[in-house]
């Protein structure tokens, strides 16, 4: 998704995780929209920036009626979304840095698998308790079939060295 946006021209920067986060470097450099892996979408319009769907979607339908001449699928159409997945996992106590260590050159020699522009990205979830998340996103080359199996592969990894360091 970075690259399609990339290419219509609208520059891409990464926060911490967690909306505070987000919200305060959309605040310090002045962007408008901001969003997080999970779905949350923030608009930073001078009156709301919290992640609101209701919000957001009044918004975009404010954006198609003064656009009356093009469909949402116009306007989005330069944009290809990569395949992806998220998986989540129960954890009995925060990941250390070594199992953070042991999963990243994992996570990094499948990542290569997935091909260029593709990313896997795990994180504690700031929503559940004891909850953690991995997004898989394959690359312009990569298909769903393909994302779905490396999505197995770092789940029997992950759950493997879950069962080694409880």
């Amino acid at each position: 998704m970075s690259e399609s946006i990339r290419i219509i021209g609208i520059k891409t920067i990464y926060a911490n995780k967690g909306d505070k986060n987000l919200e305060a470097a959309m605040w310090r450099d002045d962007y408008m929209l901001g969003g997080e892996i999970g779905g949350n979408i923030l608009i930073n319009d001078g009156y709301h920036t919290a992640a609101d769907a209701i919000y957001t979607a009044l918004v975009l339908a404010g954006i198609l009626m003064k656009n009356r001449n093009d469909n949402l699928g116009q306007i989005v159409s330069q944009m290809r979304k990569n395949p992806q997945e998220i998986l989540s996992f129960k954890m009995t106590a925060k990941p250390s840095a070594v199992l953070n260590e042991e999963l990243q050159k994992h996570i990094q020699d499948l990542a290569y698998q997935l091909g260029s522009g593709s990313r896997i990205m795990f994180w504690e979830s700031s929503t559940e308790r004891q909850i953690f998340r991995v997004l898989i996103e394959g690359g312009a080359e990569s298909g769903k079939e393909h994302v779905s199996k490396i999505a197995q592969l770092v789940r029997q990894i992950i759950e493997q060295a879950i069962k080694m360091h409880n």
